[in-house]
């Protein structure tokens, strides 16, 4: 049939004044492929509208309510996009403004109205309490997460997603644990500290961490210490934004990253003041990994107060880049390097700060 009126319009017979493709971009569960034109000798060019659509929604709208819930999840949708909530990812940090401004739309009753999950509720701020007196079974709800409740030893899914601090270090978490992990920083709205250390999640991993942070405006300590990260892990959480989210404190110990990991760290913006604590304990970073950080924070003129570069091989070379660079920034005072246990002894790497120090007071 579309084959037809391009073939019309190719041979000048009609002109197509617009198309809405409904197929591609279904609008409120309705699908279909609509054509305004009108014929092109007719001189008052009267737009005549076609639509084609598969006989099952036809069926639908015809012999079922289709009208009546078409225009209910179209007036829901349109009061979703009307108060900037359409966009999933982004529905609780919104959700989350309007509850702070005391909006009536954002009440619990009245987000249930418009169809918002469970999982968005509680990320919008709802309490417990309120969930309760909403009939909302979180439980039944968010199947997802009780798939993670023996590992981190939560008695219920409530006490998961209301949680502060979570820890699951050396529970053998893998990839396919991700879309629970996941789903818990999109819907925590209270979750702080969350920790994954000795998981071997891999590099392929960081690519959900990332979608959950994104989604997070609570977590701000995230540790990641010995899950064999790599370059490419790190990278992933560099060019991910891992290090323009909330987080303030990340631990990335004992993850290979090397020269080329501690590049993409300093390349994704982790020296440029949003962390306050970067721990990168024995990565191996070397030299390069030591003035590809130092050329970073001279560059942005900013560090996490405390940095952590113990058992990186960094020799006296890299140890001088990185005095001279922290020395030149402001904040140098309050800032404080753990380099022990490279191939600088405590004396040298105390003598280059001071020579840093004396050259930016000459």
């Amino acid at each position: 049939v579309l084959d037809d009126f391009l073939q019309l319009h190719m041979l000048g017979k009609v002109v197509v004044v617009r198309v809405k493709d409904r197929f591609e971009k279904p609008s409120a569960g309705w699908t279909d492929f609509m054509i305004n034109l009108y014929v092109a000798d007719d001189p008052r060019r009267h737009v005549c509208e076609v639509q084609v659509a598969h006989n099952s929604m036809l069926v639908a709208r015809k012999g079922l309510p289709g009208h009546q819930v078409y225009n209910r999840v179209r007036n829901a949708t349109e009061i979703k996009e009307r108060l900037g909530v359409d966009d999933e990812e982004g529905r609780g940090a919104r959700l989350r403004e309007l509850r702070a401004q005391r909006d009536p739309i954002a009440s619990t009753a009245e987000l249930l109205r418009l169809g918002c999950k469970p999982q968005t509720l509680i990320a919008s701020g709802c309490s417990q309490e309120e969930l309760e007196q909403a009939d909302v079974d979180v439980e039944a709800s968010c199947p997802t997460l009780r798939t993670l409740l023996p590992a981190v030893g939560a008695k219920s899914v409530s006490a998961l997603v209301y949680a502060e601090h979570v820890e699951w270090s050396g529970k053998d978490l893998r990839k396919r644990d991700m879309p629970a992990i996941v789903e818990l920083l999109h819907c925590s709205s209270r979750l702080i500290q969350l920790e994954l250390r000795l998981n071997k999640l891999g590099a392929e991993a960081m690519v959900d961490i990332c979608k959950g942070l994104s989604g997070s405006a609570s977590i701000k300590i995230l540790d990641l210490g010995a899950n064999a990260l790599g370059m490419e892990g790190t990278k992933i959480l560099a060019d991910g934004g891992a290090f323009v989210s909330s987080l303030t404190q990340l631990d990335l110990s004992r993850n290979a990253l090397g020269a080329k990991g501690a590049k993409a760290l300093a390349d994704g913006g982790a020296f440029k003041g949003a962390l306050s604590s970067l721990n990168l304990f024995n990565n191996h970073i070397g030299q390069d990994g030591a003035e590809a950080i130092a050329a970073a924070i001279a560059a942005s003129g900013s560090m996490p107060r405390t940095l952590v570069l113990r058992y990186n091989d960094i020799s006296v070379g890299g140890a001088r880049a990185l005095a001279k660079a922290i020395t030149s920034i402001e904040s140098a005072a309050s800032v404080h390097v753990d380099m022990r246990s490279n191939m600088v002894t405590r004396r040298e790497w105390r003598d280059l700060w001071e020579a840093g120090e004396k050259a930016q007071l000459a």
